[in-house]
């Protein structure tokens, strides 16, 4: 796993846009699999006889919908998988790239922003984890807001909070200045 990150912002937002970077191996896997349950749907349709041919057609849906739902979203997402973030003082929204495939974009206001990193596994000297974005209730009582799916570099991580904290430190800045041109 080589997931990359690339971490940027324009004074308004911090732009997260990380990638999957599978292994050769995993992705060879991936295809001996394809190929495999894909030509099991095809041998069963082949060598089926025409008595037991309306009872295999159940097992001709099921292992087709699995191969496309299951296999296939799995395969892509590896080999073409993206999720890119934006994050500001007001909200995050996120959306996700299979390729020519993208979801729809997903807004989440909130009132008081807190990122962490959650540690899951380190490859070739390097940590990698999920950036986890909070928010709080009126209680002050925090609640996960979102989750990243790819895994990302803790040194990304690192980067997307230097950048946040500038952004509210220039949000305070602006609002301590409008505060004292209104006060003349």
């Amino acid at each position: 796993m080589k997931n990359q990150a690339y971490v940027t912002s324009d004074g308004i937002c911090v732009y997260l846009d990380t990638f999957v970077k599978a292994a050769t191996i995993g992705k060879i896997l991936l295809i001996f699999w394809n190929f495999i349950a894909w030509g099991l749907v095809v041998l069963i349709i082949v060598f089926t006889s025409h008595e037991a041919g309306k009872s295999i057609i159940p097992a001709v849906i099921f292992l087709t919908l699995f191969n496309l739902l299951v296999l296939g979203k799995y395969t892509i997402w590896n080999f073409w998988g993206a999720e890119y973030i934006r994050i500001n003082t007001k909200s995050v929204s996120f959306y996700r790239s299979y390729g020519i495939i993208k979801t729809t974009e997903k807004v989440i206001p909130i009132r008081i922003l807190n990122v962490a990193y959650d540690h899951v596994t380190e490859f070739n000297g390097v940590e990698y984890g999920r950036i986890l974005i909070y928010d709080y209730d009126e209680l002050n009582n925090p609640f996960e807001t979102f989750s990243s799916t790819i895994l990302v570099p803790k040194q990304s991580y690192e980067m997307v909070q230097k950048m946040i904290n500038e952004l509210f430190q220039s949000n305070d800045s602006e609002i301590n200045e409008f505060s004292l041109f209104h006060l003349n």
